[in-house]
């Protein structure tokens, strides 16, 4: 049985992708519940040595190398691609420069965050990154507290698989590249009940431009030129919010 489903888009940048599939794979406690789904372009030549050298290694895991051919195609493909074929009951977007540094996460998964499910299974789990911090993400003490996670969300939201099929989709199909968290936090803070879960007990070490652990390379210039909707206009939105409104029970 899957549980979780990590998808990891990821282009050029093969040490950071080892980096975050073994950052999952030495904090978890049940790995064999844990999929990961690595999304790479067909002419990624880094990547696709990567993927070559570590199949023997990586063989005993349920990873899943899914190689797409490259063009001008929008994160938003790779990342919905990659939720819709994904099996677990929840599902988790990481960039490649994520590493997962909380020791039994899976664990805190349904031990703490389960119990708190309303009966649809509607969740948006809001976890801390160290994404925006100005101090280089060091201390829990930055703005990314637990009152900001619950106010402005996460970079890195774990999502329900019922919260994925209610919309039919992970990241909104209209975003690009930058600001696809911000509108997806927003559609879960305009639902009519809450759905939002502050977890400060999972913690990402990400090395990112936002603070300052890592240099802009072609992933990030991609983006910059790909990038062309920052929001979803009103309507999108309020397209959204209902969808997810009327999978909502007992309310």
């Amino acid at each position: 049985m899957t549980y979780i489903s990590i998808v990891i888009p990821t282009r050029n940048r093969p040490q950071l992708l080892d980096r975050c599939i073994k950052s999952i794979i030495d904090t978890s406690d049940h790995i064999d519940q844990i999929e990961i789904i690595v999304l790479a372009d067909d002419d990624d030549t880094e990547t696709l040595a990567y993927i070559d050298n570590q199949q023997e290694t990586l063989s005993k895991y349920q990873i899943r190398f899914i190689v797409r051919p490259q063009g001008d195609t929008m994160i938003e493909y790779y990342v919905n691609y990659g939720s819709s074929i994904a099996s677990g009951d929840w599902i988790w977007v990481l960039n490649d420069e994520c590493a997962i540094t909380t020791q039994h996460w899976d664990t805190i998964i349904r031990d703490i965050i389960e119990p708190q499910l309303h009966e649809d299974r509607l969740a948006y789990i809001s976890i801390y990154d160290d994404v925006h911090t100005s101090d280089g993400g060091d201390t829990h003490t930055d703005w990314r507290n637990k009152n900001m996670l619950a106010s402005h969300g996460c970079c890195f939201p774990i999502l329900s698989k019922e919260s994925i099929q209610a919309v039919g989709c992970n990241m909104p199909r209209e975003i690009e590249f930058w600001g696809a968290d911000s509108a997806l936090f927003r559609l879960y803070k305009k639902l009519k009940d809450n759905r939002i879960i502050t977890c400060m007990e999972i913690v990402l070490d990400t090395l990112s431009i936002h603070n300052g652990k890592r240099p802009e390379d072609y992933g990030v210039s991609r983006a910059n030129i790909m990038s062309k909707h920052y929001q979803l206009s009103p309507q999108e939105e309020a397209s959204y919010v209902n969808l997810l409104n009327e999978s909502m029970t007992n309310v």
